[in-house]
């Protein structure tokens, strides 16, 4: 390893270390999602880190030894970026994975972001509870949401979903989020409504394991050949 890659893996373990205990999100480098968990035990001398899984739902295929993964802390999320870990999944197991970490520091958002494509809709609602409106959402992730509306929110403006199904057997979401980028976008001829993106604030445990259950089990479901 050179001196290059061991300083990367060094700063990679110290912001394992400061977060020990931390939820989060488990990817491919191709935002391909594979798990929710927690940081566990970080080791020094070798950088490596145990992930324990929060459900039972990390999944390789048997032939891949090793893969490469990124690790989102959520609840790290800071408005316009997402700190994040780089590294090699080396042995996994059914409740734990260890990683030989590689990388790590604050990123865009863009850069960190798992987002599922959706074809849902639901409502949505203004902090002050007030008003209520129907928005389509567009893609989803453990850590925000993405949706349309003709409707012009704020940058930063605190929102509800409540009635998002993503399964047709599920249950109903209810979703606390705030508006974190807002673009125009046209639907043809003088037609115009906006994108925006937003992020989830402090869902509980048991919404976030909702969320992950119903986000694994959509992309199991494309990966099958069935969306």
């Amino acid at each position: 390893m050179s001196s290059d890659q061991a300083e990367k893996a060094t700063a990679a373990y110290e912001l394992a270390l400061q977060n020990k205990g931390a939820l989060c999100e488990v990817t491919t480098v191709e935002n391909e999602f594979l798990f929710v968990g927690t940081i566990g035990a970080c080791d020094e001398k070798t950088k490596e880190l145990r992930i324990d899984l929060r459900r039972k739902n990390g999944r390789l295929r048997s032939e891949d030894s090793e893969t490469d993964v990124k690790i989102a802390l959520l609840h790290a999320q800071a408005r316009g970026d997402v700190i994040l870990l780089y590294g090699t999944a080396y042995q996994r197991a059914d409740t734990f994975w260890y990683i030989r970490l590689k990388d790590g520091g604050r990123y865009s958002e863009s850069r960190g972001n798992f987002r599922l494509s959706v074809r849902s809709s639901c409502a949505v609602r203004t902090a002050s509870g007030t008003e209520e409106t129907d928005c389509k959402i567009v893609d989803i992730s453990i850590t925000g949401i993405g949706f349309l509306s003709q409707k012009e929110y704020a940058v930063g403006e605190n929102l509800t979903f409540s009635g998002l199904r993503l399964l047709e057997n599920s249950a109903d979401h209810v979703l606390p989020a705030e508006i974190v980028r807002r673009q125009e976008v046209s639907l043809g001829g003088e037609t115009s409504c906006f994108r925006y993106g937003c992020r989830f604030l402090d869902l509980t445990e048991k919404e976030v394991d909702m969320l992950c259950h119903d986000i694994f089990a959509l992309q199991s479901v494309g990966l099958r050949g069935g969306r």
